[in-house]
Order: structure tokens, then sequence, then C-alpha cells
């Protein structure tokens, strides 16, 4: 909800700001502006869930989020949109860090892996559908889009009822168990964030570009810029459906092969298209890639944490994926200048094959 909807809706929120300097890019950061707000509170908030628990946590976000993301039906100024979407980003850093770290106190070993990928498909299926109606709800008024924040109101009480019991208390005697084994793999750790980073930073460059991407190739209409980023999505999703039975027969490091060289292959094909037609497998290829990634990295990430550490290293992977997407635009934005919008991505490309090679290299490690 903070980002699909708002994707079709990026030109049109150029248009109505173009008195003001560099909209365009400004633009771009309207829709990566809630991962700012998470790179600033998420490793806060980790510490936070840790000691108080998660759940208090988890529903104050959710009002924030709701109340944030409505205002921007009311919002006249680009400074006052990228102010919402900031305190957006405030919500989202608890949502995302609570929900992980609960992820991660509830289920265990393959139960988890099951988990984590019925929860990147149910996210990306919403995307899939939220890329959808933000195209249509944009052919009425861009603004429109902003009422999909009011299913996090409804939301809440779901989430009081659902979460009776707050997993502090599974924190607390867990730790008190095993506190004199505790380690923390800091090596594992650190190279997790920085792949989590880079991959979320190629991720985000779908629903950024692609509706400048497709201007460029003669298709502005802002329902097939929906739809395409939809239809990444829905590749995201199935994936992260496949992940648990891939997992069975894979190791975490192939996994992370697999995935990167998929995404790899798509932005490869997506850089050398010239037709409407022809995006649509070099997305599907490139977003099963991230599914795998994602819920590979978020399972992996959970698995070699112990427990009481797991708020603060899910604090660090929702930092890291959100920085991700704040980042791409600005890391985007230099090569989109001197190659094109469209030959861009090749540049990922060769990097999401670098990656495969890296992690094959220090394979023993993971």
């Amino acid at each position: 909800m903070a980002f699909a909807p708002l994707s079709p809706a990026l030109p049109h929120i150029a248009e109505a700001y173009s008195n003001s300097p560099n909209i365009e890019y400004l633009t771009k950061m309207v829709l990566t502006a809630p991962s700012l707000g998470i790179i600033i509170l998420a490793p806060f908030v980790g510490v936070l869930i840790d000691f108080i628990g998660r759940k208090k946590v988890l529903l104050f976000s959710i009002i924030l989020y709701g109340f944030s993301g409505i205002s921007g039906v009311w919002i006249n100024s680009i400074e006052a949109l990228l102010l919402s979407r900031l305190l957006i980003g405030f919500s989202l850093s608890g949502i995302m860090t609570s929900s992980t770290a609960l992820a991660g106190d509830y289920f265990q070993g393959k139960n988890r892996q099951k988990f984590i990928g019925q929860r990147g498909a149910f996210v990306n299926y919403s995307a899939v559908c939220l890329n959808i109606v933000g195209g249509l709800l944009v052919l009425i008024d861009w603004k429109a889009v902003f009422f999909i924040f009011l299913t996090g109101f409804i939301m809440y009480p779901f989430a009081y009822k659902t979460l009776k019991n707050d997993s502090k208390k599974i924190i607390k005697s867990k730790s008190k168990q095993s506190l004199n084994i505790i380690k923390l793999p800091i090596f594992l750790i650190c190279v997790g964030l920085i792949l989590n980073f880079i991959f979320n930073s190629a991720f985000f460059m779908v629903p950024v570009q692609m509706p400048f991407l497709l201007k460029e190739i003669g298709q502005p209409n802002p329902f097939i810029s929906g739809l395409t980023t939809g239809t990444s999505a829905a590749a995201v999703a199935t994936a992260s459906l496949f992940f648990f039975k891939l997992r069975k027969n894979l190791k975490t490091y192939q996994v992370f092969i697999l995935g990167a060289l998929l995404v790899a292959l798509g932005f490869t094909f997506l850089s050398r298209i010239t037709i409407i037609e022809l995006i649509y497998p070099c997305i599907i290829i490139s977003g099963a890639g991230f599914g795998l990634l994602q819920a590979n990295m978020f399972t992996w990430m959970l698995d070699i944490t112990p427990s009481k550490f797991r708020g603060r290293i899910s604090g660090a992977v929702a930092m890291t994926t959100f920085s991700g997407q704040f980042f791409s635009p600005i890391i985007y934005h230099p090569f989109s200048i001197y190659l094109g919008n469209q030959e861009a991505f090749i540049v990922f490309a060769l990097l999401m094959f670098a990656i495969s090679i890296f992690i094959y290299s220090v394979k023993h490690k993971m």
C-alpha cells in the first residue's frame, strides 16, 4: 500500500507540481520517501521491540500508517507530500520490524520457510491488485490513490485481536536459558545486510522507472504502467509460493545464485526490448528472481540470528531493505542520464551476475 498504488501516479504528480524545481527527481522521491523514514527509525525500533515487545509497537504503527497515508488527499505541495510519505516510513519501520520478528518468534525450521514464502506471496499479490487499482484510480484523479490507506484502519482490530500473546515473554524465557551460549554471526549478518541493500535497490527499479521507461517507448498510459509493475509483483509472489518446495532441494547459497541469475537475465532482456509486449516476459523472469531472493534472505537472516537479537536484526533487515529502495533512484539516476532509462538496466544485470559469483565463492560460510 505504501508504494504500489502510487507508481502509476508518478507522471501525474510531476505534472501537478511542474513549477517546482527538479520535479522529475522529486516525484521519484515521493515514491521512495517512506524508505527514508525506515532508514532513520528501523534500527531504534528493533531495539525497542526487543525490550517492550512487538504488539504495542505494531498497533501504534498501524494507526500512524493510516493517518499519514490518507493525508495525501488534502496535501497541495510537493514538500508536504514528501513529509507525509516520510511519516508513512516511520510507521512502516514499526510494522515491518515487528512483523519480521514475530515470524521468527512463532515459526521454526521448515515452518518458518513455508511462512516466509507465504508472506512474500501475500505481500506481492496485494501489490498486483494495488498496482492495477492505482492505475484505475489515477484515471479518475491521482489523489484518489490515497484513499487506499483507509485499509490500515480496517486492519487494526484484526491485528489487535489476533496477536493475543506478546512475544516479549518468549524472548525473555529463551534468552535466560541460553544467555551463556549466544553468539552472533557478525560476518554472515553483514554480508546478508549488504546483499539485501543491493537486491532491493535493483528490485525497486521496476516500480520507480517503469512509468518513465514506458513513456520512452511510446506507452505513457498509467493503466499500462500499473499492469506492468503488477505483473512483476505477480511473478515475485508466485516465486515466493514455490520457495518452500525449492528450498527442500537446494541449499541457501544455491537459491541466492538462482535468484540473482534470473534477475540478471530479465534485466538484460529488458534493456534490449523495443515493443510493449516484450516487457512482460522480461519482468516475469526478473520478478521470479526477486521473489526467491526476498524469501531466501528473510528466512536465512532469521535462521542465523539468536532470538535475543531478533528484534535488532529485524530492524537492520528492514533498514537495508528500504534504504535500498530509497537510494534506488539516486543510484539509477546518473546511468539513466548517460545511457537512457532502458539501457541502464544492463548495468544492474551485470551487478547481479557478479553477486552470483561472489555468493558461490563464500558458499562454505553460508
